[in-house]
């Protein structure tokens, strides 16, 4: 099963040309720099009840996300951003370790564009 829409990253071969593939290639290393902050960010800030952050963090990463390719990621970033928009942060727990899983998974693909 692909975890990566391939064709979410080819929008960019048509712009880049010649410099894609170093160009996707700092994208795709800047995506996993910064979503491992973003998860953190939803981890502590579930923790301190501070939903602004909680949606901030949510709303990046599911934007990152969509970026990469990676729909399943985003799928559930966004339904993080809407549980802290409702204020409703209860039984994220669960919904931030499924998170763990979709990045690993969308990390490993990611390393083999990258190779």
């Amino acid at each position: 099963m692909l975890v990566i829409n391939r064709d979410s990253l080819e929008v960019y071969r048509e712009i880049m040309g010649e410099g894609y593939d170093a160009f996707i290639k700092d994208l795709i290393i800047t995506f996993f720099d910064t979503a491992p902050k973003l998860i953190s960010e939803l981890m502590l800030s579930l923790e301190s009840r501070d939903t602004g952050a909680f949606v901030r963090a949510a709303h990046s990463l599911k934007s990152n996300s969509l970026t990469m390719g990676a729909q399943s990621l985003a799928d559930k970033a966004s339904v993080l951003e809407e549980r802290g928009r409702s204020g409703d942060l209860s039984a994220t727990n669960d919904e931030l370790s499924q998170l763990n899983v979709l990045f690993a998974e969308a990390k490993g693909e990611l390393l083999t564009i990258i190779d």
